[in-house]
């Protein structure tokens, strides 16, 4: 799902830097905004700046593990590349 809403994204001309440190956003004479990031690259020409921050889940409330669910790293709930039905 990520990755069909990324490209339909870039479609409408819209650019995304997933998992990236932004360092500063900075505003042009001309109003343009230019991204840059701590890796050292620059995005220019922008009129507006979207930026999301990830959050962990809380699924720690649910004892998810008394029901057979497997959690990975950061309480992530593991999918299986098929989905599965639960006896």
């Amino acid at each position: 799902m990520r990755d069909t809403l990324h490209s339909e994204m870039n479609k409408d001309g819209l650019k995304l830097v997933p998992n990236a440190n932004t360092k500063a956003v900075v505003k042009a004479d001309d109003g343009t905004l230019t991204l840059q990031l701590d890796d050292g690259s620059e995005h220019t020409g922008f009129d507006q700046v979207v930026m999301a921050i990830g959050r962990t889940p809380l699924t720690e409330p649910l004892h998810l593990e008394k029901a057979g669910v497997t959690l990975q790293v950061r309480s992530v709930i593991y999918m299986h590349n098929a989905v599965e039905m639960m006896k």
